[in-house]
C-alpha cells in the first residue's frame, strides 16, 4: 500500500481529532512512523491497525468498518493535494463512465507508483436505477473503504443526491488469491438512458462499407472469434507471431486476461465492451534475427491492451492496434521494431522516446520523496526531544502541573494564575547530603551518580508517603520538601 492511502487517513485523524489523539493511535496501532512518503510502499496491515486503534482509543462507538469507509471518503478528498481530482473531473461525463473506466485509470498511474496493486471493477450488470459492480482485490475486507470512495466520488464530482452502496456478496477466489465483492449501487443512472437513447437513434444510419483486409491492416493486432471462443481471424501482424498459427484454436488457448482478471468468455466478453481489457500470450511468442533472417520462440509473452466489441450476433472482435510497451527496452525484449508499430497508434512515437515525461515525472517524485524522508526524521527526532524534555520537567515539577502546562499547548491555556495553587501555610525543608564533597573523592564518575540517584529514589519514595512536594536541587546534592 502506498504511503498517500495512509497520508490521507492521517491527514484526517491530526484535523478532526487533533495531534495527541492521533499519536496516541498510532501508539496503539504499533505504527512506527508519524509521517508517510507519499511514493514509499508501507504494509496493507498498517490501515488494519489504525482502523482498529482508532476505534478503540477515539470511544465513538464506531466499529473499524465505519472507520474504513469514512477513510475512503477521506481519500478522495485528499486526491486535490496531488492534483489526481483534475483526471476524476474529466474522465467521463456521468458517473458509469468514470465506474467503467476505473481500471484504465488505475493503468495510467502505473508510471507514477509502479508497485501499486491496484484491484479491478467490472460492470457485471446495468439499468436505469443503478449498477451491479463486482470489486476484486488481492486485499480482504476493504468492501466499507470502496464504498466510502464511490459516495464520496459520485457526491463531489457528479453532485447525485440520493446514492445507496448496498453488499450483495463477499467471496474469495482461491484460484486467483483475490476477494470478489459485488455491490448494487443504486442512483439515478442518466447516462444509461442517453446511451440507450443515442443507440436506438443511430441504429438506422448507413456506414460506409470497410472490408475486412482494410480493418485488419488498421488494427493488426485484433482478432475475431465467435460464440464458441473460436479465432476466426486476425490480423497480419499476428501471422508468424506464435510457433503455432492461431487461427481455429480457441482464445483461452492463446490468451489469458490479465487486468482484469475474469474467465474468458464469450458472455463475459460481450458484458465488457465498455471496459478496457489486458490480454496476456499463453505462448510464447517468435522473436527475428535480424542477423540469420530467422525467427526463434522466445520466452517472452505478446501483452495487448484493447477492447471487446460486437460483431454480430455470435461473433466479437478483440480491437488492439498495438501491444503494451513502455520502452525502447520493453520493444526490444519481446523482439519487435519501430517498424512493427502502427503510426497512427502513437505507440512508436512513445517508445522512441523513452517516455521523458515520465522520466521526469519520477525525477520529481523522487526528489519529493527525499524530503518526505527528511521531513519524517526531523518529525521522528522532534518527538524524541520532547519525550526528553517531557522527562527533564517531570523531574523538576509536580506531575499535575505538567499536566496543565502540556495541556495549555493542546490550546487550554489559562491565566498565569491558574497553574498555580494557594497555600495559607506551607513549611519548606532542605535535606542535603552530609560531607557531600568528601564522599565523592574516592568514588567514579559512574559510582557516584547511582549513589546519588539512589538518595533521590529513597527521598522520592519517603516524600510520596509524606504527601508533600519534592524538587531535585541538582547542586551540591540539595533536596527541597514542601508541605502544604
Amino acid at each position: 500500500m502506498y504511503g498517500m492511502v495512509l497520508q490521507s487517513m492521517t491527514a484526517y485523524l491530526q484535523k478532526q481529532y487533533g495531534e495527541t489523539a492521533y499519536l496516541a493511535i498510532l501508539e496503539h496501532a504499533g505504527i512506527p512512523h508519524t509521517f508517510f512518503n507519499t511514493h514509499q510502499v508501507y504494509p496493507d496491515k498498517y490501515i488494519t491497525a489504525l482502523i482498529n486503534s482508532a476505534s478503540i482509543v477515539l470511544h465513538e462507538g464506531k466499529s473499524p468498518a465505519d472507520y474504513l469507509e469514512i477513510y475512503g471518503r477521506m481519500f478522495v478528498q485528499y486526491c486535490h493535494v496531488y492534483g489526481h481530482d483534475k483526471i476524476l473531473r474529466v474522465v467521463g461525463r456521468h458517473f458509469r463512465d468514470l465506474i467503467r473506466n476505473m481500471n484504465h485509470l488505475h493503468h495510467s498511474l502505473r508510471y507514477s507508483y509502479p508497485r501499486m496493486v491496484h484491484p479491478s471493477f467490472l460492470v457485471m450488470a446495468e439499468d436505469k436505477n443503478g449498477i451491479v459492480l463486482n470489486y476484486e482485490s488481492v486485499r480482504q475486507g476493504f468492501a466499507p473503504y470502496v464504498s466510502g470512495q464511490l459516495k464520496e466520488l459520485a457526491r463531489q464530482f457528479f453532485h447525485i443526491p440520493r446514492f445507496d452502496v448496498t453488499v450483495l456478496t463477499e467471496v474469495s477466489l482461491d484460484v486467483r488469491g483475490t476477494y470478489l465483492t459485488s455491490f448494487r449501487l443504486d442512483f439515478d443512472n442518466v447516462g444509461y438512458i442517453e446511451s440507450i437513447s443515442g443507440r436506438r437513434r443511430n441504429f438506422n444510419e448507413r456506414y460506409p462499407k470497410l472490408t475486412a483486409q482494410s480493418f485488419f491492416n488498421i488494427l493488426p493486432y485484433s482478432f475475431l472469434f465467435d460464440q464458441h471462443m473460436t479465432i476466426l481471424s486476425h490480423g497480419p501482424k499476428m501471422f508468424g507471431m506464435f510457433v503455432e498459427p492461431i487461427r481455429g484454436r480457441k482464445v483461452s488457448d492463446i490468451f489469458t486476461a490479465k487486468q482484469p482478471q475474469f474467465e474468458l468468455s464469450y458472455d463475459m466478453a460481450v458484458k465488457l465492451q465498455d471496459v478496457v481489457i489486458e490480454l496476456q500470450s499463453i505462448p510464447c511468442i517468435m522473436i527475428h534475427n535480424a542477423v540469420a533472417h530467422t525467427k526463434h520462440p522466445l520466452k517472452k509473452h505478446l501483452p495487448l491492451k484493447g477492447q471487446f466489441r460486437q460483431y454480430s450476433v455470435d461473433t466479437v472482435l478483440f480491437i488492439s492496434s498495438t501491444p503494451t510497451l513502455n520502452d525502447l527496452s520493453d520493444l526490444e525484449s519481446i523482439g519487435f521494431y519501430l517498424s512493427d508499430l502502427p503510426l497512427h497508434s502513437g505507440t512508436a512515437d512513445l517508445a522512441a522516446c523513452g517516455w521523458h515525461s515520465h522520466n521526469e515525472i519520477f525525477q520529481h517524485f523522487q526528489k519529493e520523496a527525499d524530503k518526505s524522508q527528511e521531513l519524517e526524521d526531523l518529525l521522528r527526532k522532534q518527538a524524541e526531544w520532547k519525550k526528553k524534555g517531557d522527562s527533564l520537567l517531570g523531574s523538576m515539577i509536580p506531575r499535575y502541573l505538567l499536566d496543565k502546562l502540556q495541556g495549555a499547548d493542546q490550546g487550554a491555556a489559562g491565566s498565569a494564575f491558574s497553574y498555580c495553587e494557594l497555600y495559607e501555610e506551607v513549611t519548606i525543608m532542605f535535606v542535603r547530603l552530609y560531607d557531600f564533597a568528601n564522599v565523592c573523592l574516592p568514588l567514579s564518575a559512574t559510582d557516584l551518580v547511582k549513589m546519588v540517584s539512589l538518595c533521590w529514589s529513597v527521598m522520592d519514595t519517603l516524600s510520596g508517603k509524606a504527601h508533600c512536594r519534592a524538587t531535585h536541587l541538582r547542586w551540591n546534592a540539595k533536596y527541597g520538601l514542601s508541605f502544604g
